[in-house]
């Protein structure tokens, strides 16, 4: 079984079995994408007998909770609490798989909501409350995605009291969040170093969320490693490809860069487990 997660939508069970096949092939602990149509149609496609597949296989799963048209902390009530209940069930759910982790999106919007930015904060710990309650004894935790500052992120975890971790998206800040132009992921790793439990690494160019394997785009990985290292950090992480090529991209760089991902927990017998999965090479 390997120690990360590698993201896995649950749309892909009917659309591309192959993929599963392969996670149970090769024991990659997956973290699963649930979306308002999985959740939906929980009980109609089914989908309890295949995460119970997983589990009958000895296999940790995670979950990333859906995101899509959602707004937590949205000023308009109805938006707010249609967001929330959505999330609440999708966290009740996933909860019942007694799962590493669940993972949400802020839905902070740059300029959407800086003039009302106190209401937003509101309404997101009102919301990420509800949450929290319906996963249990689960951990959540909040990555960031649009945000340029990693101060909203820090005040809804400060707002709730350490509830909830941050789970660092480094294609999100890369791009979406100015990484490139601004190279301020050290400003980013002492802002949130309290509630830093997970990371989401894939790699891209600056110019879009392109979830390229690692080492193929533009990100800092040394400047992450080095700031992890110096304050004594050691999240969790899933690997994002969005593509095999991609996937094997991100395990050739980890077997390449060894010391790297021991400061994430990893042993000499992973790097061994990761040279002999199939396709690789």
């Amino acid at each position: 079984m390997t120690g990360f997660f590698v993201n896995l939508p649950l749309t892909y069970f009917d659309k591309f079995p192959e993929y599963s096949e392969y996670f149970l092939e090769s024991r990659i602990c997956p973290e699963l994408g649930l979306d308002a149509d999985c959740i939906d149609s929980w009980e109609k496609q089914d989908n309890s007998k295949r995460l119970d597949f997983f589990k009958s296989k000895d296999l940790r799963v995670a979950f990333h909770l859906p995101f899509l048209d959602l707004k937590p902390g949205s000023l308009d009530s109805f938006i707010c609490g249609a967001s929330a209940r959505r999330l609440v069930m999708a966290a009740e759910q996933a909860a019942r798989y007694s799962p590493d982790h669940m993972i949400v999106h802020s839905g902070y919007q740059p300029g959407v909501y800086d003039d009302d930015y106190s209401r937003w904060l509101d309404n997101s710990v009102s919301t990420w409350e509800k949450v929290l309650d319906a996963a249990g004894d689960v951990p959540v935790y909040l990555e960031n995605v649009h945000e340029q500052d990693p101060t909203h992120i820090k005040d809804v975890l400060t707002e709730l009291g350490g509830r909830m971790g941050f789970c660092l998206d480094l294609g999100h800040w890369f791009s979406f969040g100015r990484g490139k132009k601004d190279q301020d992921l050290n400003i980013w790793l002492q802002t949130l170093a309290p509630y830093l439990k997970h990371l989401h690494l894939h790699d891209n160019d600056g110019s879009f969320d392109q979830h390229l394997g690692m080492g193929a785009g533009e990100i800092p990985f040394v400047e992450l490693f080095a700031g992890l290292e110096f304050m004594d950090i050691s999240p969790t992480f899933t690997l994002e490809p969005h593509t095999t090529q991609d996937f094997f991209q991100s395990l050739d760089f980890m077997i390449s860069h060894q010391y790297w991902f021991t400061l994430l927990g990893l042993k000499k017998k992973d790097f061994e487990n990761l040279k002999g999965m199939p396709g690789l090479g």
